[in-house]
């Protein structure tokens, strides 16, 4: 509400429609609209009236909510609403107590999804109190409870009495729709600026991270590493983050999207996406989803801005939210949710541009960027280390090039008549990792540490990569 071209009344009939998409009851359909401004602070009831304090919506959560109307007494029944893991007590499940009391040291019933039943005992019990944690001997009914020591907790599993287990509801959980290769960082690096780097940690990392996301599939893949299934590239990237920050050295191979069979032919995933953008780069946006077989479903203005509404292939969307970026000058917006699986779309280029790879090992100098420039831009800064077979930058072409970014300039025994020039080099492109995750091209890896990010030729050796590149055009 504090923005010039706010849309309030048409912001309002959209959440109205999606109520009734989503089958609500027709007591939901009849809420409250209560206009806000989170940035000054202010609520009201009435769109054109601003507010001067929040009162207006914390009367209207007391006056719309009932108080929670909980059973002390009753039977034991708490539902696994997301997990945690302390490297002292193991997993944590936590979740609010729906009926009864949980008490540690206390006997219990975990009923898993599937029914299964198995017997644990609450070894450590803490409540929330604030932002805190703290340990505690008693939670009753209505109050969020953190248990540990309960084997096999799992989401939306059932923390229930010994006496008289009941199971509650089960949590569904979306299927993943994208998968990423993690492996041993085997670069001329490995080893130098990670502290877990053997197999078998990242293996144990990443089992933690599926037991505790149910979204991630980890399984064993063909060439030794590990195939990880996720909810697209935000997911995966949440977890490969995660893992540097925690010391964790890997790699990582190029995403790609989870097919699936039906009745005979290919389907994939397929996404529901909103563009918000100004309405100077339209046409810009609208020709660069036409490339990647986006149907537009709907387009309307709202004031200086346009919202584009399409369906297009999830894969379409890996590198998508960049580019946008790029061609609205920071001012687009995309979201998306998944739609369900379709028939397999055509083929999308997703780079329309070649690497640059380092030919040499040692430290980048500016005289050879200065040389090389006009080839394209580079990743890499003057005095940083690279090995061969390293991506140091972009091609201008569709093609990979081997070029020399570690050659000094040759010295001599003439004088020169005029002081020598510093040689200007264009500063260095740098990407987060979601950009290099995007970026990543089928036969690149993404090496993982915790001081950086490189890129580089799954095949380091020139010549074991034109015999690949042969192989694969016969």
């Amino acid at each position: 509400m504090d923005r010039h071209d706010a849309r309030a009344d048409q912001v309002l009939g959209e959440v109205f429609d999606l109520f009734i998409d989503l089958g609500a009851e027709e007591m939901a359909l009849d809420f409250p609209a209560i206009y806000c401004s989170a940035r000054d602070g202010w609520a009201s009831l009435d769109a054109n009236e601003h507010g001067t304090d929040m009162v207006p919506m914390l009367d209207a959560i007391l006056d719309n909510f009932e108080a929670p109307n909980f059973d002390s007494e009753g039977p034991l029944q708490m539902q696994v609403a997301t997990l945690d893991w302390n490297d002292f007590v193991g997993a944590i499940g936590i979740g609010r107590v729906s009926r009864g009391t949980i008490r540690r040291g206390r006997e219990v019933t975990l009923i898993s999804n599937d029914g299964k039943s198995t017997k644990g005992v609450i070894k450590e019990l803490y409540h929330i109190e604030g932002m805190e944690r703290k340990a505690c001997d008693v939670v009753e009914a209505g109050d969020i409870a953190c248990i540990a020591g309960v084997k096999g907790l799992g989401l939306g599993d059932t923390i229930a009495c010994r006496e008289n287990p009941e199971k509650m509801t089960s949590i569904e959980i979306e299927p993943p729709t994208m998968e990423m290769e993690f492996m041993v960082n085997d670069s001329p690096f490995a080893g130098k600026e990670g502290r877990f780097v053997t197999s078998r940690q990242v293996q144990e990392r990443l089992l933690r991270a599926a037991t505790m996301d149910p979204a991630l599939h980890v399984n064993t893949s063909p060439t030794g590493g590990y195939l990880v299934a996720g909810r697209g590239v935000l997911h995966l990237g949440i977890l490969i983050e995660n893992m540097r920050r925690e010391g964790y050295e890997f790699a990582v191979g190029s995403p790609k999207v989870l097919l699936k069979e039906v009745d005979g032919q290919i389907h994939e995933p397929f996404e529901a996406a909103q563009v918000d953008l100004p309405n100077d780069y339209v046409g810009k946006i609208i020709e660069f989803f036409s490339k990647r077989e986006a149907e537009i479903n709907d387009i309307h203005q709202h004031g200086s801005r346009t919202c584009i509404k399409m369906r297009l292939p999830t894969r379409a969307l890996i590198g998508a939210r960049t580019h946008v970026l790029t061609l609205s000058r920071g001012e687009g917006a995309v979201s998306s949710s998944l739609e369900g699986y379709g028939p397999r779309a055509a083929d999308i280029e997703m780079r329309h541009r070649g690497s640059l790879v380092a030919s040499d090992s040692g430290q980048v100098t500016a005289y050879s960027l200065v040389n090389l420039e006009d080839r394209g831009h580079f990743f890499v800064a003057p005095g940083e280390q690279v090995y061969a077979g390293m991506v140091v930058g972009e091609n201008n072409k569709d093609k990979d090039i081997t070029l020399n970014v570690v050659r000094a300039k040759k010295m001599t025994n003439v004088r020169a008549s005029s002081k020598d020039n510093t040689e200007k080099v264009k500063a260095a492109h740098k990407m987060s990792l979601e950009q290099f995750l995007e970026y990543l091209d089928r036969d690149e890896l993404l090496e993982v540490t915790p001081l950086g990010l490189r890129l580089r030729k799954r095949l380091m050796n020139e010549k074991a990569r034109l015999r690949a590149d042969k192989e694969t055009a016969v």
